[in-house]
């Protein structure tokens, strides 16, 4: 896989319906695309069978909870504002090779935020994506999810 092909293979879009904060919207892009890159995985599409990741996102907060959790109690997801999403991430990450986030500011002319701003306004237009609670389900254990 080349550089461009590396690229695309990392861009991927959705809506969630228009009750989602920006936060959870973030957080679930995160998800998403490390649930992308665990399949991928699982087909043996990475030399050396693990996956080398970067997560590049202008939410500090989600980062900032994601690798909190990350790195200190994995048993406090119920009591965490989006939880459930951030228990996915976690444990997505834990059964893929080398995975980073950076955080990077916005607005302030860096071109993969600039793509990932115009991705994300452009999908403003579609229906909200509907299968968010079954993408979920299956990587959060502390809790029913309905």
């Amino acid at each position: 896989m080349d550089k461009v092909q590396a690229v695309e293979q990392g861009m991927l879009s959705g809506r969630l319906g228009d009750s989602a904060t920006s936060a959870e919207a973030e957080l679930f892009a995160i998800f998403a695309i490390l649930r992308k890159v665990q399949v991928m995985q699982d087909m043996g599409q990475y030399k050396g069978g693990k996956a080398r990741v970067l997560i590049m996102s202008d939410c500090l907060s989600g980062l900032e909870v994601i690798e909190k959790v990350w790195r200190g109690k994995k048993n406090i997801y119920r009591k965490l504002k989006n939880g459930a999403v951030i228990e996915a991430i976690t444990n997505v990450k834990e059964s893929l090779g080398t995975v980073i986030f950076m955080w990077i500011p916005s607005h302030v002319g860096i071109v993969p935020n600039i793509i990932a701003d115009s991705i994300a306004s452009r999908e403003q237009e579609k229906p909200p994506e509907g299968m968010i609670t079954g993408l979920l389900s299956k990587q959060v254990k502390s809790r029913p999810i309905i």
